[in-house]
């Protein structure tokens, strides 16, 4: 059983495979929350079989390193001021390759995930409201409904 062994090796790192800019940053550009993998991939579009990358999947299995996955969410200028009567909107994702051979690899306890907004585009204007209420549910990247709770808070 040797794959056993690469198996507690792989972890997650910003700097790792799949590293985005805003992601080594994200204390500055957004924020970290804990969720689930398979949750995370409900809300990235899927990932088709001509998108698998095998070679993330060797990386890992050798205990490489993967970067944190990310969503970027469109979340309505209105929660800038407590109104909260539209909903938030995945708009873009980075790791589901990573989530998936994650899910295979180590399961699917929660992980850190970094959420980006596209309005709320600082740390700083994020607020625990806000994120209530997108742990709440949201739409997914391909614009299903998805309830929570999406995440920890």
């Amino acid at each position: 059983m040797r794959a056993k062994e690469f198996i507690t090796e792989a972890e997650l790192d910003p700097k790792g495979w799949g590293e985005t800019p805003m992601a080594t940053d994200v204390d500055y550009f957004g924020i970290q929350i804990k969720m689930k993998p398979s949750m995370f991939l409900r809300l990235a579009s899927p990932l088709s079989g001509s998108g698998v990358n095998s070679d993330v999947v060797k990386h890992m299995q050798a205990g490489g390193k993967i970067a944190y996955p990310v969503l970027h969410i469109k979340d309505p200028i209105e929660w800038e001021t407590g109104d909260f009567k539209e909903d938030a909107r995945v708009t873009s994702h980075e790791g589901r390759n990573r989530m998936t051979n994650w899910i295979k690899l180590r399961g699917d306890d929660p992980i850190l995930v970094n959420i980006f907004f596209k309005n709320a585009h600082r740390s700083r204007f994020i607020t625990p409201e806000m994120m209530k209420q997108l742990s709440q549910g949201v739409f997914s990247e391909t614009g299903k409904w998805v309830n929570g709770p999406l995440f920890e808070l």
